[in-house]
């Protein structure tokens, strides 16, 4: 099934200037004036960067992706491509991309964004709750080419204390069609079939969980969110450039969002945060770690005095809602 776990292909070439190549689609070309730092969201909370895990923390379980379990800190910046460009040259030195299928240069990723008729997973990232839960089913397309007969994968993301924790398994076609149908999820013998990795004692406590989440918010699918991925792995560190996202609504979101969220204080909070972001001269950047980034990442926040953004993709595809209408 496809994932997009640790497998490392080969690095970017040289051009026939000789020049070294970027990955493509992360330079904007010459003459964007875009600037060079973003932080459009900024919190109190994140003023210590960059983060490194306290000592009284626990440290993050090491990702498995066979059993497709993760849990890490995943801190956020938004660059210009200009800056994603001048990164990217520190990528390419210290680590390897990492792709499931040898010979992938991209990824293009589809996410169907699950939430309640009250959108209440939007409204408590925005209320900053202790414990906060992010439901979608994903697809990729390895450099762009989708595979009909690949399963999607089924993710619940939960945030707790400032680390993700991320639980995810192929999906039957039954199953598929029951949840962006909002009805629970069963345990079959051909689910257990499409996830040899994953115990059967552990696929029913994932899909129990997520049960319970269908029926106590009402969840169904609310959005679609694609974009393009370029991905990087070096040890325990892994670095994910996301560009150009698009969005498409899967549900009546004009009276979800005029109703509970317009009167809100968080509609204001929320579409600042869209502002900040400009899907053609913007690169979501991901930096994802057990506690402590590599030196030389360290190093790169602190020449171009980076600073880490609240962004939630599902959130800004949200706030995309201009008088109800998505824009």
């Amino acid at each position: 099934m496809i994932t997009d776990s640790d497998l490392p292909v080969k690095r970017p070439g040289k051009g026939k200037s000789g020049k070294k190549r970027g990955v493509a689609g992360i330079n904007a070309g010459p003459g964007s004036r875009v600037p060079s730092v973003v932080s459009p969201f900024p919190s109190p909370s994140l003023s210590v960067w960059p983060r490194r895990r306290r000592a009284d923390e626990p440290e993050p379980a090491a990702p498995n992706a066979q059993s497709g379990e993760f849990q890490r800190i995943e801190d956020k910046v938004l660059l210009s491509n200009q800056r994603a460009e001048r990164l990217l040259e520190d990528v390419n030195r210290h680590m390897k991309p990492s792709y499931f299928h040898n010979g992938t240069k991209f990824t293009l990723i589809a996410s169907y964004y699950f939430d309640g008729p009250e959108l209440n997973f939007f409204q408590h990232h925005f209320r900053k709750l202790p414990t906060r839960y992010k439901l979608r089913i994903r697809r990729y397309a390895p450099n762009g080419v989708w595979n009909d007969g690949e399963a999607s994968l089924i993710e619940l993301k939960v945030k707790e204390s400032g680390v993700s924790q991320k639980k995810r398994f192929a999906l039957t076609k039954a199953n598929y069609d029951r949840v962006m149908a909002g009805r629970p999820l069963e345990m079959s013998g051909d689910l257990l079939a499409l996830n040899p990795r994953i115990t059967e004692e552990k696929l029913s406590k994932r899909l129990k969980k997520i049960n319970g989440l269908i029926v106590k918010f009402g969840l169904k699918p609310m959005l679609k969110v694609q974009y393009k991925r370029f991905a990087f792995e070096s040890q325990s560190f892994r670095l994910t450039m996301d560009r150009n996202l698009k969005t498409e609504s899967l549900f009546n979101l004009s009276d979800a969002v005029r109703t509970h969220l317009f009167p809100t204080d968080i509609w204001p909070m929320a579409r600042k945060m869209a502002g900040g972001y400009d899907r053609l001269r913007h690169c979501i950047v991901e930096l994802k770690h057990s506690g402590r980034l590599p030196r030389w990442v360290e190093r790169f926040i602190e020449e171009h005095k980076i600073q880490r953004t609240r962004f939630s993709k599902y959130c800004w595809a949200i706030a995309q809602q201009d008088g109800g209408r998505l824009q």
